[in-house]
């Protein structure tokens, strides 16, 4: 399978759970990185879609759809980065062990 279309499978997957899931307010302030106040604060203020129910908030997470693609992207690119690093790193052991082997001949 092609590096492409994993990552559009992965892509369509993040969309897919991001459309099935809600957030508490906990949850919402830790992926946003901000304080469970802040979260508060903009529900009341309308920024954020929330549901109330009895004592607590549900919270759609498909709102966050942009972050969620962000992150994604952030995420491919420092894995395909470290990715890249490792075969340098491999390559470049790979090539003193041939030359130490050739000197030893």
């Amino acid at each position: 399978m092609n590096a492409q279309v994993l990552k559009q499978q992965l892509m369509a997957l993040a969309i897919y759970d991001a459309n099935d899931t809600s957030l508490t307010v906990e949850e919402c302030a830790a992926f946003l990185g901000k304080s469970y106040v802040t979260i508060i604060r903009w529900i009341d203020q309308k920024k954020i879609v929330a549901v109330h129910n009895k004592s607590s908030y549900s919270i759609p997470k498909i709102q966050f759809l942009d972050k969620i693609i962000e992150k994604f992207k952030e995420e491919s690119e420092k894995e395909t980065t470290e990715f890249i690093v490792e075969l340098d790193i491999e390559g470049q052991v790979k090539k003193a062990l041939k030359n130490i082997f050739k000197e030893a001949v």
